[in-house]
């Protein structure tokens, strides 16, 4: 498919926003076979992509959600917000069952597993520029076991998906060891803000210190 260009015949771009040099890599070089009439723009960091759409805004993006800086969970709410015009493909290595819902419920137009065969990359990517949602077959059986087995009112399933995206990335950075001084660095909160946090993720997920945490995180493939 050949991608038009605007009035000014200028090429449309895609930002590419992972903070692994291999997977920025590996995906311009399949763009550049596969879509030529794309131009590829590269971010490493929630900042530097923040700041790049500040100056310019491409006409796709495709985001990894853990950076080196933090989550880009919260930033595709915000970043859908400011530049509707944007179509944003999460591709991550993050729990489908946990964030595909959730990234498209935020304005997200597409789900894809960095696990993913190149063949299938190829076909969300195909899919996904010709202006499409895209899932993996994967994902599309989480949504209907969503809706066969949900009782309304009733928390089933994986207990990771009842948190909040700032619980989520909390309880990220939790099982990966880092302490409330750190957490609070990272994610520019205050420290009680984050013990608050902690105490949430506590309570809703039936679970009274890290090492339990951990052992479910690792239970439902968490991270």
């Amino acid at each position: 498919r050949v991608i038009p260009r605007n009035s000014e015949n200028v090429m449309p771009k895609i930002l590419l926003a992972d903070d692994h040099s291999l997977i920025r890599r590996g995906l311009k070089n399949i763009i550049n076979t596969h879509f030529p009439d794309l131009e590829v723009e590269e971010t490493h960091t929630v900042s530097q992509t923040l700041s790049y759409l500040k100056k310019d805004v491409p006409r796709f993006a495709i985001f990894d959600l853990q950076l080196s800086d933090g989550n880009m969970i919260d930033a595709v709410s915000e970043i859908n917000r400011l530049y509707p015009q944007l179509d944003i493909l999460v591709y991550t290595m993050s729990s489908e069952e946990i964030y595909g819902t959730r990234t498209l419920q935020l304005g997200a137009k597409g789900f894809l597993r960095k696990d993913a065969e190149e063949e299938e990359v190829i076909r969300a990517l195909r899919y996904f520029f010709a202006g499409n949602i895209y899932v993996s077959n994967q994902l599309k059986n989480i949504f209907i076991e969503d809706l066969r087995y949900k009782v309304p009112g009733e928390k089933t399933g994986n207990p990771f998906k009842h948190l909040s995206s700032r619980e989520l990335e909390v309880a990220q950075l939790l099982v990966k060891g880092r302490g409330t001084k750190e957490i609070s660095v990272r994610m520019h909160l205050h420290a009680n803000t984050v013990v608050t946090y902690k105490k949430r993720i506590f309570q809703k997920l039936s679970v009274s210190n890290l090492i339990q945490l951990a052992e479910l995180a690792k239970l439902y493939h968490f991270l």
